[in-house]
């Protein structure tokens, strides 16, 4: 097998290499637009890739009732978020600082989970990175 080293773009807003994202490194967990959660309902859901490093990066929720609503990575409780009725928040960050980095060697479960009844929708965006143990391909 050949070993590829990561391609490097120049980013000229900040001086420096960026490596290059491909389209099948970009990750997004959406609910199918509003959805009617009752108390602790996962309203969306997926399993990361193995050998990968996941960079959340966005994060937008929205909610017809208060509620809160959370990402859970496996057992763990990430990104709560209180919203009032009629309520939306976006909470932005970047590869170079993201708002939580999971991922690794293994896969692991990564929901949306409204905490309490509530008509809501949630979208969850990131960026993967290969670990540097593991060989990347063209």
């Amino acid at each position: 097998m050949v070993q590829f080293e990561a391609k490097q773009i120049y980013d000229p807003t900040t001086g420096e290499m960026l490596r290059e994202v491909k389209s099948s490194d970009l990750f997004h967990l959406a609910t199918a637009g509003q959805v009617a959660a009752t108390a602790g309902s996962v309203i969306a859901q997926t399993t990361t890739t193995a050998n990968k490093d996941l960079f959340l990066t966005g994060y937008i929720v929205s909610a017809a009732q208060a509620t809160t609503i959370y990402v859970r990575v496996d057992s763990s409780t990430i990104l709560p978020v209180y919203l009032g009725d009629n309520t939306r928040l976006v909470v932005m960050g970047s590869i170079n600082d993201p708002l939580y980095k999971a991922g690794g060697a293994t896969s692991q479960t990564i929901a949306i989970v409204s905490y309490s009844a509530s008509t809501c929708a949630a979208f969850l965006a990131g960026v993967y990175h290969p670990i540097p143990s593991k060989l990347e391909t063209a």
